[in-house]
């Protein structure tokens, strides 16, 4: 179920195995402020597969969409996922408290962001 606006590109190995994807899509709210996402399989989990993929992805982002800042948001609780983050120059914005309701329980997410001067 793809929105117009989001642009999913998958994540292989170098045996062109399919491990993920990542996910772009430009804020309808403000101009060039893009949203990102990733999911990899449990199996291939600290390879530095999800580090390698949002740094290229941020770089396509900044150098050839022009973007001003990189957004996302992740379960507060998913601490690889943050750190991964981290690691490419995210920073923590803020909090959503309660934002879904998973397995019988809310879960918080953490907001994130990346200007290009920031991007290591």
């Amino acid at each position: 179920f793809t929105k117009p606006n989001k642009k999913e590109l998958v994540i292989v190995t170098k045996d062109s195995d399919l491990i993920g994807y990542v996910y772009y899509k430009e804020n309808s709210y403000t101009r060039d402020v893009y949203s990102i996402g990733i999911t990899i399989g449990k199996g291939y989990w600290g390879n530095g597969y999800g580090k390698d993929s949002i740094r290229t992805l941020c770089n396509y982002l900044f150098n050839k969409r022009k973007a001003h800042k990189i957004e996302l948001e992740v379960v507060k609780e998913n601490i690889r996922a943050i750190n991964c983050y981290r690691k490419c120059g995210f920073r923590e914005e803020g909090v959503r408290r309660s934002k879904y309701y998973i397995c019988g329980k809310y879960l918080d997410t953490i907001v994130m962001g990346l200007f290009k001067e920031e991007f290591i």
